[in-house]
């Protein structure tokens, strides 16, 4: 469950058992478990329990994806869309890629509890910041 110093990543048995993992597709587990690689891990306490020290504090820009990974950015947008679906993951921040704001994630639970009556149920929010260009806003920011 923890990355070491090493690059290790552990991962929980129950979540490669559960069915929200066995719904997703390939592309979406290879980005799950590269969310899951950029945690960090610290011990606490006497009996040395693991905690995750960037929860919340995730980045994993789609510049990167596309670099490093050579995964497109619409690839990397569905598998984003999938791990929210299904629990995995969810948004703690949602950034603008344009203006050097990167969205941060959390690594989620909810996944746990994937189709029962207890899951909740969450989409990307929309971004309604208005950047970009609108039905509204076009004809300003072009100029025509």
């Amino acid at each position: 469950m923890a990355k070491s110093k090493n690059g290790n990543i552990w991962i929980e048995r129950e979540m490669i058992l559960s069915n929200a993992f066995h719904e997703l597709n390939g592309r979406a587990k290879n980005v799950l478990f590269l969310f899951l690689y950029r945690r960090q891990w610290s011990k606490a306490g006497r009996k040395g329990k693991w905690y995750t020290t960037n929860d919340g504090e995730i980045v994993f820009p789609y510049k990167v994806a596309k670099k490093k990974f050579n995964i497109p950015q619409s690839s990397f947008a569905r598998a984003i869309d999938k791990l929210i679906e299904y629990g995995f993951i969810d948004i703690a921040h949602l950034g603008g890629g344009l203006i050097g704001d990167c969205t941060r994630y959390y690594i989620s639970n909810r996944w746990k509890n994937y189709k029962t009556d207890r899951f909740i149920h969450k989409k990307r929010p929309k971004d309604k910041r208005g950047f970009g260009f609108t039905s509204k806003n076009w004809e300003e920011k072009t100029g025509r």
